[in-house]
């Protein structure tokens, strides 16, 4: 019985690391919002046994999907990029981005601004973006007083690390987008497991 119980929890990491791509642009060709919620189904069933229908409520984690990484890529490109929705947060810790505002040298400005304090600054942007995906069902699950919850919190550090690693080891991007939605599951069938295990 563990082996299988072991199979099913493999498919279900296997297939948020598929779903993870797929958003990213991968693999196949489908609307942006069925990619999106396919993700958060996870999401919804991982709350589901305390919440009921009110699991629904942690679909609101798309917005968090629907931020994408957009500027927050490791290998910082030399060009203007339009700012997240959330950079306003980032800077308060990391400044401006020299990329957001029109230059004649990126590269300078970029150096000028200091490449490492960009990486972090980087790395933050997608912790920023990451936590957005997990934080409903977080609020959700403090709501029906389910301490195990507290793990869906853990979605911006796995989006975050997610992407450096993919960045430092294979150089790509498709390869962060397994990553973290592979990590994304493995909180839900974490969460899941706990709830369950403390009813019993």
């Amino acid at each position: 019985m563990l082996f299988f119980a072991f199979l099913i929890n493999l498919k279900v990491i296997a297939l948020g690391a598929v779903y993870g791509r797929l958003d990213g642009g991968g693999i196949a060709t489908t609307s942006e919002w069925v990619e999106r919620s396919l993700v958060m189904f996870f999401f919804v069933l991982a709350c589901a046994p305390f919440a009921g229908i009110y699991a629904l409520i942690a679909y609101l984690g798309v917005l968090g999907i629907a931020t994408g990484h957009g500027q927050y890529f490791p290998d910082s490109v030399e060009k203007y990029t339009d700012p997240q929705g959330v950079d306003p947060l980032v800077r308060l810790f990391f400044g401006k981005d020299p990329r957001t505002k029109h230059q004649a040298n990126y590269r300078l400005a970029m150096l000028d601004y200091g490449m490492t304090k960009l990486y972090w600054r980087n790395a933050f942007g997608m912790f920023v973006t990451g936590s957005l995906v997990g934080i409903p069902a977080f609020v959700l699950s403090t709501a029906f007083g389910q301490p195990a919850g507290f793990l869906f919190l853990a979605t911006g550090l796995v989006k975050s690390l997610a992407y450096m690693v993919g960045d430092k080891v294979w150089k790509n991007t498709e390869s962060a987008e397994y990553i973290n939605g592979g990590l994304r599951n493995l909180i839900c069938l974490i969460v899941i497991s706990l709830v369950v295990s403390w009813t019993i």
